[in-house]
C-alpha cells in the first residue's frame, strides 16, 4: 500500500487514472469501478483479486489481468521496448500452446506468446466481446477463448513459463517448476 500510496501523493491516482480505464468485471459483471478516495479503494482492490472464482470466466480473466498489468505497471522492471519484446515459452505448461493456437487468430500453431500478445487479447476479449464481456458463464461458446486468456495471464503470474528476452533487461524468471 505505501508504494501505491506514492503514486496517488505524485499527482497520479493510481486507481481512478490507471485502472478504472481498463474493463474488469465482477463475478455478477459489474464493472469495477474506484471512487478517488485511496483507503476505500484499496480495500475494494483487496476485495476484488480476493473474491474470484471460476463462475464467471470475465471475472476470472479480470483478476489475472489486473495482477499481470500491475506487476510491470508498478514497477520500473523494464521499459516499454523491453516489455514488447518479452516473450514466453507457452510449452512450459500443458495446454497453453494447443489454445493459444486453436483461436485461429494467431494462424500456425506456435509455441511462444510476447507479454504484450497476452495482456492486448485478455483487454481485447474483457473490452470488445459481445453481446455480453462482463458474464462468460458456463456453456457459453467464448468461455474457452476467456479461459486460454486466463490460463496464460496465471501462469505469467506465478512464473511458470520461461521467458525469452530480445532485449536486455534486469528481471529474469527462473525455469518454471509448477506445483500441480
Amino acid at each position: 500500500a505505501k508504494d501505491l500510496k506514492v503514486f496517488t501523493e505524485s499527482g497520479i491516482h493510481f486507481f481512478t487514472e490507471w485502472i478504472n480505464p481498463l474493463c474488469l468485471y465482477w463475478e455478477d459483471g459489474t464493472q469495477l469501478e474506484f471512487s478517488g478516495d485511496f483507503d476505500s479503494d484499496f480495500r475494494l482492490l483487496k476485495r476484488f483479486l480476493r473474491g474470484s472464482n471460476a463462475r464467471n470466466m470475465s471475472y476470472m480473466l479480470s483478476v489475472q489481468f489486473l495482477v499481470a498489468k500491475l506487476s510491470f505497471g508498478t514497477h520500473a522492471f523494464c521499459s516499454q521496448d523491453e516489455m514488447n519484446s518479452l516473450r514466453f515459452l507457452l510449452t512450459d505448461v500443458p495446454g497453453l500452446a494447443e489454445c493459444y493456437s486453436d483461436l485461429k487468430m494467431f494462424g500456425a500453431y506456435t509455441p511462444v506468446a510476447g507479454f504484450t500478445d497476452i495482456t492486448s487479447w485478455a483487454n481485447y476479449l474483457l473490452c470488445n466481446h459481445t453481446p455480453n464481456p462482463n458474464l462468460i458463464l458456463s456453456g457459453d461458446p467464448f468461455r474457452p477463448h476467456f479461459t486460454c486468456a486466463k490460463d496464460m495471464l496465471d501462469a505469467f503470474n506465478n512464473n511458470a513459463m520461461r521467458a525469452i528476452h530480445d532485449l536486455p533487461c534486469d528481471v529474469v524468471y527462473p525455469p518454471a517448476d509448477p506445483v500441480r
